[in-house]
């Protein structure tokens, strides 16, 4: 069994005794992804390769239990891949790869359409041959990874925060040919060579139906829906900040607007920023809300297959000043990960109280129906609320920056019931993207409390993709984490799952390893 409770008595006494990041109080010896897979659904982080060398880093993100999905933040990237024109290097890829087979997760590939990351000599060809350059990439690189990838993300931010076609060099060379092209030409290689990969268009500040969300709805209606070009889900970057306000209901009510078409969705970069790598014990317990209503409303959305966090260790994240996500190394790089409250946030989000391993269904304002679906052969029964309340008034949304480069009101939240009720919409605004480099419900109380991840019509942000690593690292006590992966069959449902290869059964020690991913500066996109 997992190791969890004496980790979180040392994180405890230390966080205490210097006023630093709030430890996790989950007792409970089913992870993140174990917790998400009975609810037939994924979680996952992103990572990259420099991270890989700290061997605390790579025992905590090879534990199934934890995680069932990777996402390379840079090492499929146009600059990865192909930096010199058709000559292609897939080693650092691959890398990532290796260690998701290892464990028995998936991959999540990433990206092969961006405006950003790419190299010069694409930029200065003419329309013609920058999409003939386009056609080739993409039928290279979706060649050799074939069915390692669960999903493709096909496009990444075509969309600006003004809410219409952003003005990158793609666009001013080919107008939105680019944007069909890059599907069709995916969706031919998917045909030709048998895969069960799935192909997505991924953006940010688009958590909550606003002007940007709209657009790209629009977009997927006026472009992509067509057969031959082929688009199966939406990504949604969700980079977030403690005081977004937007409820579940709120996201919930936008991911349908998605699902209805068909399409599967997944929050694909998720973080919370905080104003400093030691915010103060309310600005965390805002942190802890934003985590468990984001997951929350993919718990409740039946295509919503799952949620990937843009890597989980302070230490590696892209966000600089800032602790956004549910693991932390209070000594710093290469040493020991504790868990932070966040992770509870996750946890309440998956539907499970904080203080135990059981899962909770909701019984709020509408009869719990009961499903089955199948995950990967697995099946999982649940009964969860076929409705949830929820309650905000008129929540605002703001995110700082959406990351994809460099390393992209809240009440505290229990677990155990959903009630929530959206008496108005919520407007989200978030400031910019990088991108780079470097790399069930729970009773949420908040009067709105949400995601910053989506902007108004008139945006306010530009869109800075740069790649610029930044590690963050707390004080506190440092823990050894060790996990262990527990079977688990009970709760919910969603039948457009992923297939799951990992084996939940029985327990393994992690201890830690060698090995490193540098997913901070920009694992967003």
């Amino acid at each position: 069994m997992k190791l969890f409770l004496p980790f979180t008595v040392v994180g405890l006494s230390l966080a205490v005794a210097n006023g630093a990041l709030l430890p996790s109080t989950y007792s409970g010896t089913k992870g993140l992804h174990e917790l998400a897979k009975a609810q037939g659904k994924y979680m996952g982080t992103a990572t990259d390769n420099s991270e890989l060398t700290d061997t605390y880093y790579l025992a905590a993100l090879k534990s199934s239990s934890e995680f069932g999905m990777l996402t390379p933040g840079n090492s499929m990237k146009w600059d990865a891949t192909e930096a010199t024109q058709d000559t292609f290097t897939y080693t650092k890829g691959d890398a990532i790869v290796s260690i998701a087979d290892e464990m028995g997760a998936q991959v999540r590939c990433h990206t092969l359409l961006w405006h950003q990351q790419v190299p010069t000599w694409v930029q200065s060809l003419s329309k013609a041959e920058m999409l003939s350059a386009l056609e080739n990439h993409i039928t290279k690189v979706m060649t050799h990874f074939g069915d390692s990838c669960y999903a493709w993300d096909v496009a990444n931010e075509v969309m600006g925060d003004d809410a219409t076609y952003r003005k990158s060099f793609w666009y001013t060379t080919t107008g939105t040919d680019y944007i069909t092209t890059a599907f069709k030409t995916a969706n031919k290689v998917k045909k030709s060579l048998g895969l069960k990969t799935k192909l997505y268009y991924n953006d940010y500040n688009t958590n909550t139906v606003n002007a940007k969300s709209t657009a790209v709805l629009d977009m997927i209606q006026t472009l992509l829906l067509d057969a031959d070009i082929g688009i199966d889900g939406v990504g949604f970057q969700s980079h977030s900040s403690y005081s977004d306000t937007a409820t579940t209901a709120d996201m919930v009510t936008n991911l349908e607007r998605f699902t209805a078409l068909g399409l599967d969705v997944a929050y694909t970069e998720l973080d919370v920023k905080t104003s400093s790598t030691s915010p103060s014990e309310d600005e965390q317990e805002k942190q802890v809300t934003v985590y468990t209503d984001t997951v929350a409303a993919c718990q409740q959305v039946e295509n919503c297959v799952g949620v990937t966090i843009w890597d989980f260790d302070d230490t590696y994240t892209w966000l600089s000043n800032s602790a956004p996500l549910p693991w932390y190394q209070p000594s710093g790089k290469g040493t020991a990960l504790v868990r932070k409250r966040a992770y509870d946030g996750i946890v309440a989000g998956w539907g499970t109280s904080s203080n135990t391993s059981e899962s909770t269904t909701s019984t709020e304002s509408s009869a719990a129906e009961s499903t089955t679906a199948s995950v990967g052969g697995e099946a999982y029964t649940s009964t969860a609320a076929s409705s949830a309340t929820q309650t905000t008034s008129g929540s605002t949304d703001t995110t700082g920056t959406s990351a994809e480069n460099s390393g992209d009101s809240g009440a505290s939240t229990t677990a155990s019931s959903s009630t929530e009720t959206s008496t108005a919409g919520s407007s989200t605004t978030e400031t910019s993207s990088t991108e780079n480099s470097s790399t069930g419900t729970a009773t949420s109380t908040a009067s709105g409390a949400t995601e910053t991840e989506s902007t108004t019509s008139s945006s306010t942000g530009s869109d800075t993709e740069s790649s610029s690593y930044s590690s963050s690292t707390s004080s506190g006590g440092a823990e050894t984490t060790t996990s262990s992966s527990n079977t688990e069959t009970t709760t919910q449902s969603s039948s457009t799952g992923p297939v799951d290869t990992t084996s939940t059964a029985g327990s393994s020690a992690q201890t830690p390893s060698t090995g490193k991913s540098a997913c901070a500066s920009r694992l967003r996109k």
